[in-house]
């Protein structure tokens, strides 16, 4: 085509692609504040959201590495040695994912704790667990952030507010916890086993 029918067509691809880009943004802050997250980031919204396909974390995971585990962990209470020595525990968590329902089992050796088992639901005020050494912790309004499972974690006694996400990168299963207060993280990352 020529002439002014040529600028209709391109007018209206633009207007495609930022109604589209609109979507995605709406889209994601809709999602988040309805579950009450409230740090809905426009740096993390993407064209591709409502298109991606969540993960489905259904399976067997275990642990392959950490990145900074030790000085995070000693930066929410833990004493130098177990911080220093958390690398040798063998953690596996078992995970039956349905929808907007997460069942989780957690299983360390050497056992510093029971296995624990936690049911998460998207949208849920907060749900009961603890950490592999037993520490009583609240999973605070799970939400999905696109293709990530989001939600804010709070330790009890002694209290941290914290944030955790969980994702898929390059086949492993990523938790990457956060300590906004303390501006350290961690990353644990799990490889699938069945």
């Amino acid at each position: 085509r020529s002439g002014p029918d040529r600028g209709v067509g391109r007018w209206r691809r633009e207007r495609r692609v930022a109604e589209g880009i609109l979507g995605a943004l709406v889209l994601g802050a809709v999602s988040c504040s309805l579950h009450g997250h409230r740090s809905f980031s426009l740096a993390k919204a993407s064209v591709a959201a409502p298109i991606a396909e969540r993960p489905n974390f259904s399976g067997v995971w275990k642990l392959l590495r950490t990145e900074n585990q030790s000085p995070f962990m000693q930066s929410i209470g833990y004493n130098f040695l177990l911080a220093q020595s958390a690398f040798l525990a063998r953690v596996t968590q078992t995970i039956d994912h349905l929808g907007d329902e997460v069942n989780f089992k957690f299983e360390s050796m050497p056992p510093l704790c029971p296995t624990r088992q936690s049911l998460v639901k998207v949208g849920a005020p907060e749900t009961p667990m603890q950490d592999d050494a037993g520490r009583e912790m609240l999973l605070i309004k799970p939400c999905w952030n696109g293709t990530i499972f989001f939600a804010e974690l709070q330790y009890v006694k002694p209290r941290h507010d914290l944030t955790i996400e969980r994702y898929l990168e390059e086949g492993l299963m990523v938790e990457h916890v956060k300590y906004p207060a303390k501006n350290t993280q961690m990353r644990r990352l799990f490889q699938k086993a069945s």
